[in-house]
């Protein structure tokens, strides 16, 4: 879908009469970037329906919403316990998710992904860290991710000396967007010497 200056997203929350949905959160390459809580209308088919307004982005992104209830416990529908719980205490959940939309916002036709992004300003700041930093401050986290993850293939550690000092200077998006990489590039490196 080609984006416009200004950007609508017409949300619709459907289910049958012993389902509702209380939020819904809208995704954009993977962030959260609006999330609200809503009332279902009784009954089966259309629950709610709203148009939202959302900020000019200068990158393709896609949008996923996702809409989430309260777990169903009618003796005609219930909900299993999940096959390995995360806690003792159980709470049924129902989801909901649309397809990913995804949006032309750079205007030229092609659906470019994060990693696209990331590798073109990889390749033209080459190992001038300080410039690559600033220049991922105009994109979003998920452009920021695939660059940390592009330097750790070119040998540059999410844990190198002269990245940590570059970050400093860096915006804070960027500088969280690089605590991330870091902190799952960890766990992994973790995992696999466990195994």
């Amino acid at each position: 879908m080609p984006a416009s200056k200004d950007m609508e997203v017409s949300l619709t929350v459907s289910g049958p009469a012993w389902v509702s949905a209380q939020r819904i959160d809208l995704y954009a390459n993977g962030e959260l970037i609006r999330s609200e809580e809503i009332t279902s209308k009784p009954g089966g088919g259309v629950q709610w329906q709203e148009t939202w307004k959302l900020e000019p982005r200068s990158e393709d992104c896609h949008l996923v919403a996702i809409a989430t209830g309260p777990g169903v416990s009618a003796p005609y529908w219930p909900m299993a316990q999940p096959y390995q719980p995360e806690s003792p205490e159980y709470k049924s959940q129902v989801v909901g998710s649309t397809g990913a939309v995804w949006i032309d916002a750079d205007g030229d036709g092609q659906r470019t992904p994060a990693v696209v992004y990331a590798e073109r300003l990889v390749k033209q700041q080459g190992e001038n860290l300080p410039e690559l930093l600033k220049s991922l401050a105009k994109y979003d986290r998920a452009v920021t991710l695939q660059a940390a993850s592009l330097l750790r293939q070119r040998g540059i550690s999410p844990f190198d000396p002269e990245l940590t000092a570059a970050l400093r200077q860096a915006a804070e998006p960027v500088q969280l967007g690089f605590a991330l990489y870091g902190a799952a590039w960890r766990k992994s490196q973790i995992a696999l010497q466990s195994n």
